[in-house]
């Protein structure tokens, strides 16, 4: 069985975001007016809240307004943007010798593709369809000659 005493202390506590949604605010402003009241143990909005702190919540969130700006971090000001560094140029008594430059190639004469050969084509008309085979006759079955009756008597 559960421990009577941890379960009466879970009812009691409220989650930030079913105040937040009893109150009609953001869960964030609720986070924002927990930091301002020093609530350190809530980070999120599934914290759950104990009555005395739902209490001082909902008066906040009476006086309206945002939290006030020393609960949040200050973001520094802009920094003026950075000049590129250059570093100082180094004197040496020995001279700088450069790469020497690679001689460019000499300037080929562009290649002629080779005249395109076109083929005349006649029109070609487009082939007749083939005609359908005539349907063979069937073959005619002679009807055998009866056998030869007596005539009858009279």
């Amino acid at each position: 069985m559960a421990n009577p005493q941890t379960k009466d202390a879970k009812e009691k506590k409220v989650r930030v975001f079913n105040l937040a949604k009893e109150l009609n605010v953001e869960n964030k402003l609720l986070l924002d007016f927990c930091k301002e009241l020093g609530f350190a143990d809530i980070t999120n909005q599934l914290s759950g809240l104990l009555p005395d702190q739902a209490e001082l919540l909902k008066e906040r969130v009476k006086k309206g307004g945002k939290p006030a700006a020393s609960a949040t971090p200050a973001s520094p000001p802009p920094a003026a943007p950075l000049k590129p560094f250059v570093p100082p140029a180094v004197k040496s008594d020995k001279p700088v010798v450069l790469p020497k430059a690679t001689p460019k190639p000499a300037a080929l004469k562009p290649v002629e593709p080779p005249p395109a050969l076109v083929a005349v084509a006649e029109p070609v008309a487009p082939p007749e369809p083939e005609p359908e085979p005539e349907p063979e006759p069937e073959p005619v079955v002679a009807e055998a000659a009866p056998e030869s009756v007596a005539p009858p008597v009279v």
